[in-house]
């Protein structure tokens, strides 16, 4: 599969402003929660999506199709 040079450019730039904007998010945040909360709620709001999302996907860890190339 081949993607366009201008598609992986957006992408990038896409990239950039979502993981920008957390940090700005995250210096914002500190007025109203704690700084060691904030970490924890990032891993927890990153956890949601990725636990919705890998049944759907059928994602397996790493580990199980390693062990099962082994026979």
């Amino acid at each position: 599969m081949s993607v366009s040079r201008s598609a992986a450019t957006a992408a990038y730039v896409l990239l950039g402003l979502f993981w920008g904007t957390s940090f700005l998010f995250m210096s914002w945040s500190t007025d109203l929660i704690s700084p060691a909360r904030t970490p924890l709620l990032r891993v927890v709001f990153a956890l949601v999506p990725v636990a919705l999302l890998a049944p759907l996907t059928r994602a397996r860890a790493w580990w199980h199709r390693h062990s099962e190339s082994r026979g």
